[in-house]
């Protein structure tokens, strides 16, 4: 009963695990929603106009649900929103004059990922 559920409702549920980089993140969506290697681009490639660039780090971690049809886009707005809302958010602007965002993010991620692996 329950897969006919989520079949009913069209949506997947991707779970980003903290730690993967982003190729890792493009496959697991790219899975989820049937993307081929275009879509992966597109959705790896930041917007011209935004102030958030899809670099390591910046997919926070958690359980996102998706519906079948979700652009890849639509997708990259959906994690862009989250981390504003969980980093960004607390993120003060005397931090970032001490520590940029893409040094912040890149050091965390590369703890993460250790910390994973051992």
């Amino acid at each position: 009963a329950g897969s006919n559920l989520a079949l009913v409702n069209h949506e997947k549920v991707v779970t980003i695990s903290p730690g993967l980089r982003k190729e890792e993140v493009a496959n697991i969506f790219a899975n989820a929603l049937h993307w081929n290697e275009k879509n992966k681009m597109d959705f790896l490639t930041p917007p011209t106009d935004s102030d958030l660039p899809l670099i390591e780090g910046s997919f926070f971690p958690g359980v996102y649900a998706v519906d079948i049809g979700t652009s890849p886009k639509q997708v990259q707005g959906l994690i862009n929103k989250r981390f504003m809302r969980n980093v960004m958010s607390k993120y003060a602007t005397t931090t970032s004059m001490t520590v940029p965002l893409k040094t912040a993010l890149t050091v965390a991620s590369l703890i993460q990922r250790h910390t994973i692996g051992t």
